[in-house]
């Protein structure tokens, strides 16, 4: 038996509790694409093998490596996986969450090892900060993320550095407006991956109290009531104050030039709501798929600054798909 797992990148608008100020630390809130996805095709085998991963950087294959030795001990037999297609690593689509949970349920669906997805999302040893990628690995949409217990011992470092006890719950979900799309901008390269991404959050966090409280209100009171609504308006708006305090203040006001010029260039399109997703680079515009000039004004502005530009797309408002080959 062969069988093809695909998973559709996330957007990450932003970590939310950085400061300690409430019972959850991180959280946050995030979404699925229907651009560039992860894709494995696996097979039986008498041996435990990936294939078609010279692309990915040593953390990625150190984790895929780990994942092997962990179904090494499981009781079955080998396996043969190839990676299709993967997106970029490290601009911002949660490419190493997607990598990782679709190896583990391509191998759980292959083996018919029912695991939950607690179990998956435990192997893949990923929401040690976020939780939006694990969640919404599974659900699509909109999800809220529930973060993790404060602990006045806590240190806020990003998932790769971090450890999780438990997988951050998933406090609610939506579906993404069937009648927007999301365009994305790619104004330069990765600044944030590794020892980078780590001395970032060990610099900036943790944040003010009032910058975290700002960020929550922004975010629960703006954020999601404008896709709940499908507010374009209202999200452009509550997008702008999330990006002018707390981490996403930090993380914009971290990127290159280019990155910081692209994003001001952005912006001033009135019907595209804009922002930062994760660390950056990656840009990404929201707008209603019936404004075709607010559209074209997005893919041309972003060419103009010397973007990349990587293609509007719709919400994903499913998990990840198994299909026989």
């Amino acid at each position: 038996m062969r069988l093809r797992v695909s998973a559709s990148p996330r957007i990450h608008i932003g970590l939310i509790d950085l400061a300690g100020v409430s019972a959850r630390s991180f959280c946050g809130v995030g979404f699925s694409i229907a651009g560039p996805s992860t894709c494995w095709s696996i097979e039986d085998s008498d041996r435990f093998l990936v294939q078609g991963t010279s692309d990915l950087d040593i953390s990625a294959l150190d984790k895929l490596g780990e994942i092997i030795e962990t179904s090494k001990r499981l009781p079955i037999d080998g396996f043969t996986a190839n990676l299709e297609k993967s997106p970029p690593q490290h601009i911002g689509l949660g490419s190493k969450t997607s990598l990782l949970l679709s190896l583990i349920a391509a191998i759980d669906r292959l083996k018919a090892l029912n695991l939950s997805a607690d179990q998956i999302q435990r192997m893949s040893g990923r929401g040690g900060a976020s939780g939006v990628g694990i969640n919404l690995f599974f659900s699509g949409g909109i999800v809220w993320d529930g973060g993790h217990p404060w602990s006045i011992s806590r240190q806020f470092f990003p998932s790769s550095a971090s450890k999780m006890e438990k997988p951050p719950p998933m406090l609610a979900r939506w579906p993404f407006p069937d009648r927007w799309l999301v365009g994305l901008a790619l104004p330069d390269k990765s600044l944030f991956s590794g020892v980078n991404e780590i001395s970032f959050f060990r610099s900036n966090t943790p944040i003010p109290d009032d910058e975290a409280l700002k960020t929550m209100s922004s975010m629960y009171h703006g954020v999601i009531p404008a896709f709940v609504t499908s507010d374009v308006a209202l999200l452009k708006e509550s997008l702008e104050d999330i990006h002018s305090t707390g981490l996403k203040r930090r993380e914009l006001l971290a990127q290159s030039p280019k990155t910081i010029r692209a994003m001001d260039e952005l912006r001033k399109l009135s019907g595209v709501a804009v922002g930062l997703s994760s660390l950056g680079p990656l840009i990404y515009g929201i707008f209603d798929k019936n404004d075709a000039v607010s559209q074209a004004q997005f893919e041309q502005t972003t060419k103009a600054i010397g973007a990349n530009y990587l293609g509007s797309f719709s919400g994903q408002n499913s998990g990840f798909e198994v299909e026989a080959t």
